[in-house]
């Protein structure tokens, strides 16, 4: 009698549940990376995007100031920090006073910034401070908002203490603050 040798067994050829399990927790893994660092981007882009525009509304309201000598030489542009929209009326083409219509442009101007600000920034709100710096005019614009899901960490609250107005205090880790000077 002979008796027949017993050959070692031989894998099926595949995968077996546990490599493929391993396999599905790595996909997964890279996928909620990738999503994380999507969010992540989506949140800077629409920083910088606000960043922009508040940056455009400031320098707009700036070149206003500058067509506008009599009513910046008058203090008519200064705004403080939760100061409501002048009641603007429009200049009429035939304002025989200068002076009352340095003041209706300065006011348009004031409620032009302000409801551009809050129509392109969250909640947003503006101050402006008229000096004298050597006999030069200067316009300070401050705009400050709302940047929704950010966080401190993350780099896109406050950028900057020395931006936001002293009027503010503390800034919220949500708000963001834009401080732009201009010589007129």
């Amino acid at each position: 009698m002979r008796v027949a040798a017993i050959a070692p067994r031989r894998r099926a050829p595949g995968f077996s549940l546990l490599e493929v399990l391993v396999a599905l927790m790595l996909l997964a893994g890279a996928a909620l990376g990738g999503a994380r660092l999507a969010a992540r981007t989506y949140q800077q882009l629409q920083a910088t995007q606000q960043r922009a525009a508040a940056l455009v509304l400031a320098q707009d309201h700036a070149e206003r100031a500058r067509m506008n000598p009599r009513g910046l030489q008058e203090g008519r542009y200064a705004l403080g920090l939760d100061q409501p929209p002048p009641a603007a009326a429009a200049p009429a083409a035939d304002l025989a006073d200068a002076a009352e219509a340095a003041r209706r442009v300065a006011a348009l101007d004031q409620r032009n910034l302000l409801t551009a600000a809050t129509a392109q920034l969250p909640q947003a709100r503006a101050q402006v401070k008229v000096t004298q710096d050597n006999g030069v005019q200067v316009l300070q614009v401050w705009l400050v908002w709302w940047t929704a899901g950010a966080a401190a960490e993350d780099g896109l609250g406050a950028a900057n203490q020395a931006d936001c107005p002293a009027e503010l205090g503390k800034p919220a880790p949500e708000q963001a603050c834009l401080f732009q000077r201009f010589a007129l």
